[in-house]
């Protein structure tokens, strides 16, 4: 049977955003990794981009942890900061795995 992460999400209202949901305190269960790893799996091997909303979760609190703030807006798309457009939920996964797979490839220190 396969693990399921709990998150627990604070919303709140971002008034310069008119009005669009932002994470405040992500807790998750399991790292992002661990996440990553299925993912991967699923869109690799099934070809199915389909994310639950945990693993956007997760996503979003990964981000939050190395500095990029996300925010969820109405539509159900995401605004990342310091980003013109916003991405829908696999993009969001797209982009933390990019940054996943470029801080361990990194050498240790740098």
């Amino acid at each position: 049977m396969p693990r399921v992460s709990r998150c627990v999400l604070t919303r709140g209202c971002d008034s310069s955003i008119g009005g669009a949901h932002v994470i405040t305190t992500p807790k998750t269960s399991r790292p992002f990794e661990e996440a990553a790893r299925a993912i991967m799996y699923r869109w690799a091997v099934e070809r199915d981009t389909w994310v639950s909303a945990a693993e956007i979760a997760e996503a979003r609190a990964f981000l939050q942890a190395i500095g990029i703030a996300t925010t969820e807006l109405p539509d159900g798309r995401f605004a990342l900061a310091g980003a013109e457009s916003t991405v829908e939920a696999s993009r969001l996964i797209l982009v933390s795995l990019r940054h996943l797979y470029e801080r361990r490839s990194r050498p240790p220190g740098v």
